[in-house]
C-alpha cells in the first residue's frame, strides 16, 4: 500500500515537474520569437524610414537650389525677393532603436541619429531665421538693406546645409541597404528559432558584398526617381512662367 502512495506521489510530482518544465521552456522560445520579430518589425520600418527621408532629402535640396536660383540671383542684383517654400525636417522615431538585436548594427543606426538631430537642428535654425526677418520685411518693421543682408547669411548657411544633406543623402542610401538585406536575411520563421541565436556580428565580409551591391542598386533606383521627379518639376515651372 505505501508503495502505491509513493508511486502516486512520485508521478504527481514529476507529471507537475515536467508540466513546469515545458512551460518555462515554451516561454522562452515564445519571448525569443517576439524578439526577433520586433528586430524584424523595426528592420522594416527603417526601411520605409530611409525611402521616406531619401525623397525629403532630394526635396531639401531641391529648396535650396531653388532658393539659390531665385533669391541668391536677386541679392546679386541687389533686389528683395521673398521665398514662400521652407526646408522640411527630417522625422526619426526613437522608439526603434532599442529593437535591433546586432550591436555593430545599432551603434551605426545610433550615428546615423546623431546626423538626423544635427541636420534638422540646422533646418529648423535656418527656417526660423529666414522666417522672422521676411515677415518683419513684409511688416515694414526692417528696410531692404537689413532684409538683404539677412537673406544673404541665410543662403550662405542654406548652401552649408546642402553638403551636409547630400552626405545624409549617401548614409542613407547605405542604412537602407543595410536593412533591406537584413529583413531578408533575419525574417522571424518558427523553424529557424531553436537553431539560430540573435546575431551579435554582422557586418561580415560577405554581408558588405551584398551591402555594396544593394547600395548600387538603391542609386540606380534613385536616379529613376529623381529624373522623374525633376521632370515632373520643370513642367510645372515651365507652366507657371508660361502664364
Amino acid at each position: 500500500m505505501s508503495l502505491k502512495v509513493l508511486d502516486t506521489a512520485i508521478g504527481a510530482f514529476l507529471g507537475a515537474f515536467f508540466a513546469y518544465f515545458f512551460m518555462r521552456v515554451r516561454d522562452v522560445f515564445t519571448q525569443i520569437y517576439e524578439r526577433q520579430k520586433e528586430n524584424f518589425n523595426a528592420l522594416v520600418r527603417l526601411e520605409y524610414l530611409c525611402c521616406e527621408n531619401m525623397d525629403s532629402i532630394s526635396n531639401n535640396i531641391w529648396i535650396i537650389d531653388d532658393f539659390d536660383r531665385t533669391v541668391g540671383q536677386a541679392l546679386k542684383q541687389k533686389q528683395p525677393a521673398v521665398y514662400g517654400n521652407r526646408l522640411h525636417e527630417l522625422p526619426f522615431p526613437e522608439d526603434i532603436l532599442l529593437k535591433f538585436t546586432g550591436i555593430d548594427f545599432l551603434n551605426e543606426i545610433l550615428s546615423y541619429k546623431v546626423d538626423f538631430t544635427r541636420v534638422n537642428h540646422d533646418i529648423e535654425t535656418i527656417n526660423s531665421m529666414y522666417n522672422s526677418f521676411k515677415n518683419a520685411l513684409i511688416q515694414g518693421t526692417i528696410n531692404i538693406d537689413t532684409y538683404l543682408v539677412n537673406a544673404q547669411i541665410t543662403l550662405t548657411k542654406s548652401l552649408e546645409l546642402k553638403k551636409f544633406l547630400q552626405a545624409l543623402e549617401e548614409k542613407t542610401i547605405r542604412i537602407g541597404a543595410y536593412a533591406r538585406i537584413l529583413c531578408r536575411d533575419q525574417k522571424p520563421f518558427l523553424t529557424r528559432i531553436i537553431q539560430l541565436t540573435f546575431k551579435k556580428k554582422i557586418f561580415t565580409l560577405t554581408f558588405n558584398a551584398k551591402v555594396e551591391k544593394e547600395i548600387e542598386q538603391i542609386k540606380r533606383d534613385r536616379a529613376q526617381v529623381t529624373a522623374k521627379s525633376k521632370e515632373e518639376l520643370d513642367k510645372i515651372s515651365g507652366r507657371s512662367t508660361q502664364q
